[in-house]
């Protein structure tokens, strides 16, 4: 039988292309109560991302309730309906960007974000909102174990082409194990593995001084510390814990700003990090996610 349509605030969010809104003032919708048998597929069209090595899957105790409801086995996550308690509060599990595969010509990366109460996607990180879906009406996310793909079913339609299937590919295996682990995640093991609530995520330049070469890295902002990794889901190679830090200064050219601490926390041991962002709405939303953090005498402009 076909899907009931969706109504109110699922049928906005359906909308190819809807304007973009505050993804933390939608309402929760209804569970979605059953498990749903997928059969695992080890399709392979041609992948955009670059070949990546494998890495063990991540352990999920299919007893505990996690904060999306959904549990891990033989390769399909499917929906429970039973959510820890932790996840009455909306908070980011993680974000990055995803290939939806659509076929050739077809395929676009977009920005996702998921939350302990949906899955979203974006034209380009901080752009505009094309899609989103209740975690209750994830049915089922089959695992392509001989690709960087996984394949999710909705109860409902999702996306701009309103289907009820989606294949994403990640650009590595790391990543993609990245996303299964958050979707899986029960609170215990979330808090392990994140170390504190995870409030923006995604690459940003690291400015080195003149005669130095900058680099792309991959940051973090928990509600604990900001972070800096070789790549997505890599190796931590600074941190700094919100404690220590002094000042966050915003650079007059719109992209970029500047954290100094009272410690050092990059591998060259300096005491500031000039962060260059893609767009000035990204970086604004980092200095939101920071100002949500840091007092407002932190903050302060280039002179």
């Amino acid at each position: 039988a076909a899907a009931a349509a969706p109504t109110g605030a699922a049928a906005a969010a359906t909308t190819a292309r809807a304007p973009r809104v505050n993804p933390f003032l939608d309402p929760e919708l209804a569970p979605m109560p059953a498990r749903f048998s997928v059969v695992v597929d080890d399709s392979s069209e041609t992948s955009e991302f670059p070949e990546a090595v494998d890495v063990p899957a991540a352990k999920t105790n299919p007893h505990k309730p996690t904060l999306t409801g959904m549990q891990r086995a033989d390769g399909v996550l499917y929906q429970t309906g039973q959510r820890a308690s932790a996840s009455s509060a909306e908070f980011l599990l993680c974000e990055g960007l995803l290939l939806k595969v659509r076929g050739a010509l077809q395929n676009h990366k977009r920005w996702f974000m998921l939350t302990t109460r949906k899955l979203m996607y974006f034209t380009e990180n901080s752009g505009s909102l094309i899609s989103s879906v209740a975690v209750e009406d994830i049915v089922a996310v089959t695992n392509i174990s001989s690709s960087n793909r996984f394949r999710l079913m909705t109860k409902v339609p999702f996306g701009a082409s309103a289907s009820n299937e989606m294949l994403l590919e990640a650009p590595n295996q790391v990543v993609k194990e990245k996303w299964l682990t958050a979707l899986t995640a029960d609170s215990e093991v979330f808090a392990n593995l994140q170390k504190a609530q995870l409030v923006v995520e995604g690459y940003m330049v690291k400015v080195q001084p003149l005669g130095a070469t900058s680099k792309t890295r991959w940051f973090r902002c928990t509600k604990e510390k900001l972070s800096y990794h070789r790549n997505e889901a890599g190796e931590e190679m600074g941190s700094v814990l919100f404690d220590y830090i002094m000042q966050v200064t915003l650079c007059k050219n719109k992209t970029d700003f500047k954290v100094s601490s009272v410690q050092p926390f990059t591998v060259t041991g300096s005491y500031e990090i000039h962060c260059r962002c893609p767009s000035l709405r990204v970086r604004n939303k980092w200095v939101t996610a920071l100002h949500s953090i840091l007092p407002d005498n932190k903050f302060v402009p280039e002179e």
